[in-house]
């Protein structure tokens, strides 16, 4: 199992695949190639992981912030800005 996901992350690096998209295609080959869990199981497990609220919670308070930390970032046509 190690060895398919190893293998797999190499040629997705290779023909440059984004990193993101390497990590998930070489731990599905690998989920796969083990035949440990069943193949419906693994979207349902993949939507769990990412469904959390400090995960989220993480990129959208960094995405609302300034640069300088001093104030929220607002949209330009915020006319109070």
């Amino acid at each position: 199992m190690f060895f398919t996901l190893v293998v797999t992350l190499l040629i997705a690096f290779i023909i440059n695949v984004p990193i993101g998209f390497a990590l998930a295609i070489a731990a599905l080959v690998s989920l796969v190639a083990s035949g440990t869990a069943p193949i419906g199981i693994i979207p349902l497990k993949m939507v769990a992981g990412v469904n959390s609220f400090p995960l989220l919670a993480i990129p959208l308070f960094h995405a609302g912030w300034s640069d300088n930390g001093a104030r929220w970032n607002f949209p330009p046509y915020c006319p109070s800005c």
